[in-house]
């Protein structure tokens, strides 16, 4: 085998570990849909009857005594939009990664709740938003998780989806640029923590509530950095 041959195979073996895994929240093992927002997200998390992790975007996969660890490289939703998660809260355990943060815009209100959520360092923008674009959201989603992020962009919102909610009241550390894209008179982004992320913010569309401002190098709802862009 060639030198460049060798290379070609080492670069196409690493793209598609960056790819990721596609995970589906499912609280009910293989019945039909993912059943009623329960259990507990962890390092492993451990399929148990009130939840656990799927790769099977209908909920007909057994979760029932798998075991997951999701990564960075790793999408995971909350619900689908033809197949929604019951409201609910997932509790998490310690420290758990992931991608991206996906609900359903038919899931009822889920509530992520402890621990922390971290996220890859650089890398591609990590997005917090409904499902897919354009239609509307059914409900408000509250992330009492801390968030992490070194270096790259977390965006909150679709940009065209209706009614879009999130309430995050866990705190947002690391260092990275946030992104609000939340629809243009109808979706809000609630920020209540003291967050001591280092990154400017920016509010390209929608509606940010931010509960404390506060000097540059003070935790504040945008940071301990002072700059905030508006579209």
């Amino acid at each position: 085998m060639s030198r460049w041959l060798c290379f070609l195979v080492l670069v196409t073996g690493l793209t598609a570990t960056a790819q990721g895994v596609t995970y589906y929240w499912d609280s009910n093992n293989d019945t039909n849909g993912f059943g009623t927002a329960g259990g507990t997200w962890e390092d492993p998390t451990a399929g148990q009857i009130d939840g656990g992790w799927s790769t099977n975007l209908n909920g007909t996969a057994v979760v029932l005594s798998n075991s997951v660890t999701t990564t960075t490289a790793d999408p995971v939703f909350f619900g689908f939009d033809t197949n929604g998660l019951a409201s609910g809260t997932i509790t998490v355990s310690g420290t758990v990664e992931a991608n991206q943060l996906k609900f359903g815009k038919n899931s009822g209100a889920i509530t992520l709740d402890g621990g922390t959520i971290n996220f890859a360092t650089n890398g591609p923008t990590v997005v917090i938003q409904a499902e897919s674009g354009s239609g509307t959201a059914s409900s408000t989603h509250t992330i009492n998780s801390d968030l992490s992020k070194t270096g790259g962009v977390i965006q909150f919102g679709t940009q065209n989806t209706v009614n879009e909610h999130y309430i995050v009241n866990g705190i947002l550390s690391g260092s990275f640029f946030l992104d609000g894209r939340m629809q243009n008179g109808s979706s809000v982004l609630e920020l209540n923590g003291l967050n001591t992320f280092a990154g400017n913010s920016s509010i390209v569309t929608g509606q940010i509530n931010a509960n404390t401002l506060a000097d540059s190098g003070q935790p504040s709802s945008f940071g301990t950095d002072s700059i905030i862009g508006m579209g």
